[in-house]
């Protein structure tokens, strides 16, 4: 069960990204929920509109889980995405670049492979 100190030391590392990013971007009620459960290690499922901003949601997770992890001596942090639409991935993989995210689609690996 997670600890009001748990919760609360994810805000404020949710702050912390957000300050990173010189408050560019900020984040929805219903985005910070998603966000701080995700970091509890819970099961979440985001039914949000088109455009609300659900890609925000993975790609804070994985600035903050990289903040978290320097604090513990680690900076490696990492989200698997899985979309049908090649047209939003990339959309996706652009925004997360921006945000300093190394991103790629797994196709790109398969055809150097090849």
């Amino acid at each position: 069960m997670a600890t009001a100190e748990g919760v609360e030391v994810f805000k404020d590392t949710i702050d912390q990204v957000s300050s990173d990013l010189h408050g560019r971007i900020l984040l929805k009620r219903e985005q910070k929920k998603a966000l701080i459960d995700l970091l509890l290690k819970k099961d979440v499922l985001a039914v949000l509109p088109t455009g609300f901003g659900k890609s925000l949601i993975d790609q804070y997770f994985v600035l903050s889980k990289a903040k978290q992890g320097v604090h513990q001596g680690s900076v490696c942090a990492s989200a698997l995405i899985i979309c049908p639409l090649l047209s939003i991935v990339d959309d996706q993989i652009k925004e997360a670049k921006d945000l300093g995210i190394t991103a790629c689609r797994l196709k790109d690996f398969l055809e150097e492979e090849t």
